[in-house]
């Protein structure tokens, strides 16, 4: 993916805000725990994470990745495809951690 700096500051959005968004998109993360009384006679509890993100399906669809959206200052819908070139491509073999998260880099040329 290259994106186009010049033109997602035409259309009022940032590199940041493009790039956290796509990284959400691929990446699925954690948000919330829940807690919840299970039995009310008992003192058992469920707990589990909130996922938010796309299906697996739908991330590995490059159509559906050209299709993502931002919503510009002025309330205007961009899609990916109009401001970044998406193709599928060989990627590196290094798998890249932080604190022993794997992460993403998403780079632009500035």
């Amino acid at each position: 993916m290259k994106l186009d700096t010049e033109r997602i500051g035409e259309t009022g959005l940032s590199v940041p805000q493009v790039s956290a968004t796509i990284q959400g998109f691929l990446n699925p993360s954690s948000v919330s725990m829940v807690h919840q009384e299970t039995n009310f006679s008992e003192v058992s509890k469920e707990e589990g994470n909130v996922i938010v993100g796309f299906p697996r399906s739908e991330r590995q669809d490059i159509t559906t990745l050209k299709a993502l959206t931002f919503t510009n200052p002025n309330g205007e819908k961009i899609r990916l495809d109009d401001i970044a070139q998406v193709d599928f491509g060989e990627s590196g073999r290094e798998i890249y951690t932080d604190n022993r998260a794997e992460t993403v880099h998403i780079y632009a040329e500035i």
